[in-house]
């Protein structure tokens, strides 16, 4: 089978996050953790330039973001505003804590989606929502929000009382810039989210890590675990940050054959939307949807098809390896010219 439905890095972890994996010893398993959390704490300060008393640790980002979610604003009545078009987990975790969601559109255009900050900032102001949720690059639609329109958001946040959290689960694609880590040293109300899931290809582990202004100080108390995750993590952890060569290498990677499916798919019929993630958006018109379902799945590559909702028609493909992708490509455009011969090529 080949995986382009998860967003997963299928390149894998660097040569040194296997050499920790080789040399695992059983005292890793028996003796909790020394020093820990002060030592995972002072290398993200180190690579990020942010203070350790600052940085928040989790179980992947999605428990730090849950925690956020249950922890901030008044417990009887939350709000949340975020894009429409964002991922499933955030109406999830938004359900469970009662919130009432108010949604903004992306901006659709012809080969992007872009964030509509000015109609954000209009229903920040008519609804002072406990929570702005910001995804970028946003999954599934790839974009991200320009430093300019982010900044305009956190500054009418002061205003409307609200917290912003800048999910950056897929940072490292478009380039290491670390601009949004600014807006926690000079807004207080700021939390970065970001893992070692995606860009550092340890999904597995579940390592997620971010960084918050001064209003989040009782959440990083509750988040603290004295006695750590475990430490077999924790020197992954070391190694991957240890690996950025590599890491660089597999953006590239990526991002080559991000627009070798762009002029592959389009050059079908088909509208790709550009990507700053590892994953491209592909809207279908209705009559190709289930047969690439089927014919996909049957030749063992699996997409994450959507069939309702705010992108309804289009599949998320996550950019794999370049014989991964080579396969992908290929069928696609197979099942997409069959379709329009009317033919049943896949007997």
């Amino acid at each position: 089978m080949i995986y382009l439905d998860k967003n997963e890095n299928q390149y894998g972890p660097s040569e040194k996050c296997k050499e920790v994996i080789k040399n695992i010893t059983l005292e890793m398993f028996n003796s909790y953790s020394r020093g820990y959390p002060k030592k995972i704490l002072n290398r993200l300060e180190k690579e990020f330039g942010v203070p350790g008393d600052k940085i928040l640790l989790g179980y992947g980002a999605e428990d730090i973001l849950k925690q956020v979610f249950y922890f901030v604003g008044d417990h009887q009545k939350k709000s949340i505003l975020m894009a429409r078009q964002a991922w499933w987990y955030y109406n999830a975790i938004a359900e469970e804590v009662n919130a009432e969601i108010h949604y903004f559109d992306m901006v659709e255009k012809k080969h992007s989606f872009e964030y509509d900050a000015a109609r954000a900032i209009e229903l920040m102001e008519k609804h002072r929502p406990t929570i702005v949720l910001i995804c970028s690059p946003n999954n599934p639609t790839g974009n991200s929000i320009s430093r300019s329109d982010l900044k305009k958001i956190v500054k009418k946040s002061i205003s409307t009382n609200s917290f912003i959290i800048i999910d950056e689960a897929y940072w490292g694609y478009d380039g290491t810039s670390n601009h949004s880590l600014k807006l926690v040293k000079d807004y207080n109300n700021v939390l970065v989210l970001r893992t070692f899931s995606k860009f550092y290809a340890l999904a597995g582990l579940r390592i997620g890590f971010g960084f918050a202004g001064s209003q989040f100080t009782d959440l990083i108390k509750f988040n603290m675990r004295y006695l750590g995750f475990n430490s077999i993590s924790e020197h992954l952890t070391f190694s991957a940050l240890d690996s950025k060569k590599y890491y660089l290498k597999i953006a590239k990677l990526v991002n080559h054959d991000k627009k070798r499916y762009f002029k592959e798919l389009t050059s079908v019929g088909l509208k790709v939307f550009k990507s700053e993630a590892n994953f491209i958006l592909v809207k279908i018109p209705e009559k190709y949807i289930e047969p690439l379902k089927t014919e996909l799945q049957k030749e063992g590559v699996l997409v994450r098809f959507f069939d309702k909702g705010a992108v309804k028609n289009t599949a998320r493909i996550t950019i794999g390896t370049v014989e991964q992708n080579d396969i992908a490509i290929e069928l696609i455009k197979a099942i997409i010219e069959g379709v329009d011969n009317n033919e049943r090529w896949l007997e």
